[in-house]
C-alpha cells in the first residue's frame, strides 16, 4: 500500500460517497449526493477503471452489493426500503424481495447464490430486528445470531462478509474499553 499513490476520478459536482468495487476490480460504483432526489436517496453512478468514464445509472438508492459475475448490483431505496437488482445488460430494475417488507437493505453477497440482508419485518421472520440470510429471490432462510450484529450502544458498524476466509468483518465500538 502507497498512500502516495491515488488518483482522483471525480470533481464537483460529484459528491461521491459509499465506494463499492466490483469483485474483478474493474469498476467502481458509488453514491452521487449531489444529484440525490428528496426521498429516494443519492444517484447511482459507475466508474469505469480502465476507460476513467464515470455514467450516472439513473437510479437512486443506497447501501449497494455486487451480484457474484459483477453483471448487476443489489440495492436498496428510499422511502420504501426494499431490495432491488440492477442488471447493466439491459439497464432494468427488478424488485427482489417481491415487495415483501423484511429485507430492508443488502449487507453482502455470501458465496454465489445468498445475500446478507437487514431486516426489520419481524411479521414474516417471527424475529427481532437483525441480520438474515435470503436466497436471491429474496426468499427468508434464517436469522443471523451473533451478539455483536447487536442494536445496542455497541454495535457493529460497516459489515460485510469476507468470501475467501469465510467469516464476517465489521468495525466494533467497545464501549466498556477505558479512554
Amino acid at each position: 500500500y502507497d498512500p502516495t499513490n491515488y488518483k482522483i476520478v471525480s470533481d464537483s459536482p460529484i459528491r461521491a460517497i459509499e465506494p463499492v468495487f466490483s469483485r474483478d476490480k474493474t469498476r467502481v460504483l458509488f453514491n452521487d449526493v449531489n444529484s440525490g432526489l428528496e426521498d429516494a436517496g443519492p444517484q447511482l453512478t459507475l466508474y469505469n477503471v480502465d476507460n476513467e468514464n464515470i455514467q450516472l445509472l439513473g437510479i437512486w438508492g443506497g447501501i449497494v452489493t455486487w451480484n457474484f459475475e459483477d453483471s448487476g448490483i443489489y440495492f436498496s431505496n428510499h422511502p420504501k426500503v426494499r431490495i432491488l437488482f440492477y442488471q447493466f445488460s439491459d439497464q432494468t430494475v427488478d424488485v427482489v424481495n417481491g415487495g415483501k417488507d423484511y429485507a430492508a437493505y443488502p449487507i453482502a453477497l455470501k458465496g454465489q447464490d445468498t445475500l446478507i440482508v437487514f431486516s426489520n419485518g419481524v411479521s414474516v421472520t417471527s424475529q427481532d430486528f437483525g441480520f438474515h440470510f435470503v436466497d436471491l429471490d429474496g426468499n427468508y432462510l434464517s436469522r443471523i445470531d451473533n451478539p455483536y450484529l447487536g442494536f445496542n450502544s455497541s454495535k457493529a458498524y460497516n459489515p460485510n462478509w469476507n468470501n475467501k476466509l469465510g467469516l464476517f468483518v465489521f468495525a466494533y465500538i467497545d464501549s466498556t474499553a477505558p479512554g
